[in-house]
């Protein structure tokens, strides 16, 4: 009996002055700002849990294995990176093409640009790596992708799309410098290199 008793005082204490919102806020690590009214505090809480590539939409047949981050980017904030499998011609049936999307809140945010077809095409079939990099103003995503050859063996095929005022271009000519990199720190150490021999 005197264990439950300590028990229901224990209780009765955490529900006094609503400190269970303020404990949740606290085990997820972001006091002070989460420690609102009650109301509030539990809303913020609940939000903060649900990361962006847990959302409706980014998921499905079409979406690429091991593809999905929650990631930062300017401008558009947190949000799932993903890639997805999709008709390069719906009309005449051709073959998949793998493009890459911005998912927010569950809904389509940003479609990145397609490559051109002689970097990026039904032949380029796996991605092995995806980076995010940030150099001052600068943010660059940069996917490593993998194409077939004519002799039937892969070649590393890196695509770098850097940001821009209201979202991301495509950059060629660092993508083909970078062709046949095989590793992300390849491909960053070439795009410093090249930045500064513009500068």
């Amino acid at each position: 009996m005197g264990h439950w008793a300590t028990v229901g005082r224990a209780l009765a204490g955490i529900r006094r002055g609503a400190q269970i919102p303020v404990l949740a806020a606290a085990l997820i690590g972001c006091l002070p700002a989460c420690a609102l009214a009650p109301t509030d505090a539990a809303s913020t809480v609940a939000q903060a849990t649900v990361a962006q590539c847990d959302q409706s939409g980014t998921s499905g047949a079409d979406a690429v294995a091991g593809t999905r981050f929650n990631v930062s980017l300017p401008p558009f904030g947190k949000v799932c990176f993903l890639a997805r499998r999709h008709l390069a011609n719906p009309a005449e049936h051709e073959t998949d093409l793998i493009g890459f999307e911005l998912w927010r809140d569950g809904a389509l945010a940003y479609t990145l640009p397609m490559p051109p077809g002689y970097l990026w095409n039904e032949l380029c079939h796996k991605i092995l790596a995806v980076a995010f990099s940030h150099h001052g103003e600068q943010t660059d995503i940069i996917v490593l992708g993998s194409c077939m050859t004519a002799g039937r063996d892969d070649l590393p095929q890196p695509l770098i799309f850097s940001s821009q005022p209201g979202g991301f271009r495509f950059d060629g000519d660092l993508s083909e410098a970078t062709m046949g990199f095989d590793t992300i720190k390849q491909v960053q150490r070439k795009i410093r290199a090249m930045r500064q021999d513009v500068h």
